[in-house]
């Protein structure tokens, strides 16, 4: 989800790559950024809030038949999530400006602002840029 978030955030931005004419960044950070670990909350799905909600049946937009299905809602939660950022295209300045709108106008999750909800914003309480030298 945070990787998703990721590229539909630099889709949103349509950010110009420096020097490369129209090119933005959106192929970069789909090829060039991996999630190095998993966010797992402390709460199980069996003791969430859960919210009952009717959608398409076969999981469609516009769909004729609409089933009552319930879904997890986390409403405080945190965690560290790790990024790979392989593609040298992407520096610091660029990522965090990504990540920041990732969280504010994107979101993640089931009914995100990106989907007109209000589910899934997040905050970055801490950034660290970390660049590591690869062996030849």
């Amino acid at each position: 989800q945070f990787k998703n978030s990721l590229v539909d955030a630099a889709t949103f931005l349509r950010m110009r790559i420096p020097g490369k004419g129209q090119s933005t960044y959106s192929k970069h950070f789909k090829a060039g950024v991996q999630i190095e670990n998993d966010l797992v909350l402390p709460v199980k799905a069996k003791d969430a809030e859960m919210e009952a909600v009717y959608c398409s049946a076969d999981g469609k937009a516009g769909g004729s038949t609409k089933v009552l299905r319930r879904f997890p809602i986390v409403r405080q939660w945190s965690g560290e999530v790790r990024f790979l950022v392989a593609d040298e295209t992407i520096d610091e300045a660029t990522f965090h400006t990504h990540l920041l709108t990732a969280g504010t106008l994107i979101g993640i999750g089931r009914w995100r602002p990106i989907n007109n909800g209000k589910y899934g914003k997040f905050m970055i309480e801490k950034f660290k840029w970390e660049k590591i030298e690869l062996p030849v």
